[in-house]
């Protein structure tokens, strides 16, 4: 079996816009992850704001081991809300808010944060799915090829217009084929 269950690629891609037709977008358009989340009326908190109840693990997370915490999703019955770390590039909380939205767009069960060894639970899966998912999300493909026609294949240019981070935007570009697509139409002779 290959990285995704058979046929989950495509159902991302058609996921993504349905959602995006659902918000109002097409698929060449920046989707800001805040608004899906309202769309789908689950709020939305940055970390900082727990900063007066706990201080110490706020700062351990915004200033001394910045890289360890994203986001993540909290479940209060049926209920959910998405604490984000504000320390992040705009691409990057734009991408992990947007994971943590897959997850709820996947139907992924809430796990709890520790087993009963103290260990994090992580179910690799369901992980590369919510990537999957969210990158899908914030770069559908079906807008790549316009928006890199728009910019002259400029990939940094790109990443601006869906807000996401170069890495996610080259991911997606090479992954998704566009970037094969695009090079074939650039070698075909131009015909009167």
């Amino acid at each position: 079996m290959g990285e995704y269950p058979r046929g989950f690629p495509a159902e991302c891609e058609r996921h993504a816009l349905e959602v995006r037709r659902d918000m109002s977008l097409e698929p060449a358009d920046r989707l800001d992850p805040r608004a899906l989340a309202a769309h789908l009326a689950i709020p939305i908190h940055s970390l900082e704001e727990f900063e007066t109840a706990c201080p110490k693990s706020v700062a351990q997370l915004r200033e001394v081991d910045r890289g360890c915490f994203s986001a993540m999703t909290l479940f209060i019955g049926a209920r959910r809300l998405i604490i984000f770390n504000p320390a992040h590039a705009a691409g990057r909380q734009a991408n992990s808010i947007a994971h943590e939205l897959a997850h709820v767009l996947l139907e992924h069960p809430p796990a709890s944060i520790r087993d009963d060894t103290g260990q994090r639970e992580w179910s690799g899966e369901r992980e590369r799915e919510a990537d999957l998912m969210a990158a899908t999300l914030l770069v559908p493909r079906a807008g790549i090829l316009p928006v890199m026609y728009r910019v002259g294949g400029n990939i940094g240019l790109a990443a601006d217009h869906f807000g996401v981070s170069r890495q996610l935007m080259t991911w997606r570009f090479k992954k998704t084929g566009a970037e094969r697509q695009m090079q074939r139409a650039a070698r075909k002779p131009v015909r009167d």
